[in-house]
């Protein structure tokens, strides 16, 4: 008697599990017999509890549960959370039903169904499929987000659109609270849409990338004298004699970068100002390594990266005591400098800390380019 009741109790279990599968998953009896090599009246004893599949066919039901679960990387949300989801989407992006039909090929009903019947356990009917819920979700990523950059209104939405349509909906709800939403300031958005290894590389180097603090810190106590007030921006003054450089003849190159490696030994550092200094040159050293190696670049994987990053770069910049508005500029131009002007533009720093005149050595290049154009 124990044994029978055991039984049927399992068939009963079985029977629920696979009437919300077929429901949930918009799986007709139809299909799984066809997949499962049984007819429609078999399953449909299995779903009524008449009966218990062998455990061979138990096997081919859970494979193709499965695999209807899963569409290209994309797992099924349950209709209620997805119903959930697809509302707040509406509700943020400010898109009515009748917008979000005929951007996707649909019905203003099927929209409607796919919010209001989800909870519904007695029918499949409008109820979205796997591949109809990833369409949905990658059509607000894609339609409704910047493309390889960071929105700071709707920063929290894609980071989640991006976790589900890659992750798993309990990880998702264990992790991440849908709805919330992270502030950051456009220039953070865009350090944060650059390649992987240009993050790291800016964080690890960012001294390199904040001439003007590191600069000012260094040249604070007015060691120019009366000529200090051309040192106020010195990120646009190495800018110019980079730029002047760059547009020499390469006798005058070799002639500068000749006379700029001749004074280049800055010896041993003895104080905090030197050390932050020679940190400033150890960063250009790698970022000219970078530029040779000329790394891939590889576009984040992980969405969720990208939060570490906001503190990462703010950590950074407050440790070089760099505003995000000047870094930018700096970063936007030195990227794209060869390794040679990268180390010129080093150059000039030592040149700067050895206490010679840049601005001579600027009027020199000047005259060398007015010779070359004479020339001409």
């Amino acid at each position: 008697m124990k044994n029978t009741e055991e039984k049927l109790k399992r068939i009963e279990e079985y029977s629920k599990w696979l009437a919300e599968q077929l429901k949930e998953l918009c799986i007709s009896q139809f299909e799984l017999a066809s997949a499962v090599g049984r007819t429609q009246k078999t399953i449909s004893r299995y779903v009524h509890g008449e009966n218990m599949p062998d455990e061979a066919t138990k096997s081919a039901i859970d494979a193709f549960i499965e695999e209807r679960s899963v569409y290209d990387g994309f797992r099924h949300i349950p209709s209620k959370k997805f119903s959930d989801i697809l509302s707040h989407l509406l509700k943020e992006f400010d898109v009515s039903q009748v917008e979000l039909a005929k951007q996707i090929g649909k019905y203003q009903s099927n929209i409607s169904d796919y919010i209001c019947k989800a909870g519904k356990t007695d029918t499949k009917a409008g109820k979205a499929d796997t591949k109809m819920q990833k369409e949905i979700l990658l059509h607000f990523l894609v339609c409704y987000l910047p493309y390889n950059t960071i929105s700071s209104v709707h920063f929290g939405t894609q980071v989640q659109l991006n976790y589900l349509l890659t992750g798993h909906i309990n990880d998702w709800e264990k992790d991440i609270r849908f709805g919330e939403s992270i502030d950051i300031s456009p220039s953070i958005g865009y350090l944060l849409s650059l390649p992987t290894e240009i993050q790291k590389l800016i964080i690890d180097n960012i001294y390199a990338f904040s001439d003007n603090s590191v600069l000012d810190y260094f040249y604070g106590d007015n060691s120019f004298g009366d000529d200090s007030s051309y040192y106020e921006d010195y990120f646009a003054l190495y800018k110019s004699c980079v730029n002047l450089f760059s547009r020499l003849s390469d006798q005058n190159k070799d002639e500068i970068k000749s006379e700029l490696e001749n004074d280049a030994f800055v010896g041993y550092p003895e104080n905090e100002k030197e050390q932050r200094f020679f940190k400033l040159i150890a960063a250009y050293y790698n970022i000219i390594e970078y530029r040779v190696r000329n790394f891939e670049k590889n576009q984040l994987s992980d969405e969720k990266e990208r939060d570490n990053y906001i503190m990462e770069f703010e950590s950074a910049m407050e440790d070089a005591g760099t505003d995000i508005e000047s870094l930018i500029d700096e970063v936007q131009y030195k990227l794209y400098l060869p390794p040679e002007l990268l180390y010129i533009w080093m150059l000039f720093i030592i040149y700067t800390y050895k206490g010679y005149d840049l601005i001579l050595l600027k009027y020199t290049m000047s005259q060398m380019l007015l010779d070359q154009q004479r020339q001409k």
